[in-house]
């Protein structure tokens, strides 16, 4: 739903994955900071629990699998809004998603 939702409204992307322009405001940085953190925990409780279902390869930690899936989906958005959305971003994303999920299953 991320590239659904990013598709639909760009400029949410660019505010998103710009945290270097918050970096002189302390508050602000302490907001996007806040943000990751959040996001990151979220998709590590999400993997634990296909971990301890089965579903998802423990191999190798649950914090390391998040920021693979974070990083992968913050850089094909990025390139999206790079090339000027030159191509399908929610095509793309389910293409990557796919590829992502033969990374995650046992």
């Amino acid at each position: 739903t991320h590239f659904s939702k990013f598709a639909a409204n760009p400029a949410l992307a660019a505010t998103l994955f710009s945290e270097e322009i918050f970096q002189n405001d302390k508050r602000l940085s302490k907001e996007v900071a806040a943000i990751m953190t959040l996001s990151q925990k979220t998709i590590e409780t999400l993997i634990q629990k296909g971990q301890q279902s089965g579903e998802i390869r423990t191999d190798i930690q649950e914090k390391h699998l998040a920021t693979i899936i974070l990083g992968a989906l913050r850089l094909i958005v990025t390139q999206w809004r790079l090339t000027k959305f030159s191509f399908d971003l929610e095509t793309e994303g389910s293409t990557l998603w796919s590829a992502i999920k033969m990374l995650l299953i046992n």
